[in-house]
């Protein structure tokens, strides 16, 4: 009797009765792009990288595509088509600063097709003021004088500032150091007259540039 159990309970083992088979995956695969949110401004030209992972066996060529760009950005894949696991880059270019949408990257393959998604519109709004630290600065014939201008950034500016100025008197001359500061920082503006340089008061008026954005501030500068 027992030797018969054994013998019912080995059979029922051997044809696997009363057990769960393991569900086998297809082939299949994914996409991800890095970075998935791009910051494109007029005239200029990012990239993103898209990467295919296969998985359950898959081994095909996948073809890109992209959809739902905001208007004025055009997008081209380079390669458009890699085998399962490799990579493409995605270039974007805008003709004009677009408004911020969600596009769609879709990868087709094996009679597959899948999505990743990316976010493209403008660069964050990045801002910064140019101040004065005095009211003026006063510069004998023959001398020099000098005036300390501040930077001070806002809304998460952190650019490096490019200076000019306007209005500075005939004989007078004028050196930024350091001529492109960090916005946070300062740079001593010093002036220097010529011996011949005309006395009199000149309104002085100092620009900061990074980017598409600017800044300007205006003081007084006095010849003696």
């Amino acid at each position: 009797m027992r030797r018969a159990l054994a013998a019912c309970v080995t059979l029922v083992a051997a044809l696997g009765i009363g057990s769960t088979p393991a569900a086998a995956d297809g082939p299949d695969f994914s996409l991800a792009s890095r970075p998935s949110q791009i910051n494109i401004d007029r005239g200029s030209t990012v990239t993103t990288t898209v990467t295919t992972t296969p998985s359950g066996g898959f081994s095909g060529t996948v073809t890109f595509g992209v959809s739902g760009l905001p208007s004025g950005v055009t997008g081209s894949f380079s390669p458009a088509s890699v085998p399962a696991g490799a990579s493409t880059t995605l270039t974007l270019t805008a003709a004009f600063t677009p408004s911020r949408n969600t596009a769609t990257v879709t990868g087709t393959g094996g009679g597959l097709t899948r999505s990743t998604f990316i976010s493209v519109g403008p660069s964050p709004v990045s801002d910064f003021a140019v101040i004065p630290l005095g009211s003026g600065v006063t510069v004998a014939r023959g001398g020099s004088g000098s005036i300390v201008i501040a930077t001070t950034p806002q809304t998460g500016f952190n650019g490096s500032v490019v200076f000019s100025l306007r209005g500075v008197p005939a004989g007078v001359t004028a050196t930024f150091n350091p001529a492109s500061p960090p916005a946070g920082s300062r740079s001593t503006l010093t002036f220097a007259a010529s011996s011949s340089a005309p006395p009199g008061t000149s309104s002085v008026t100092v620009t900061g540039v990074a980017g598409f954005a600017s800044a300007s501030a205006s003081f007084s500068l006095t010849v003696t």
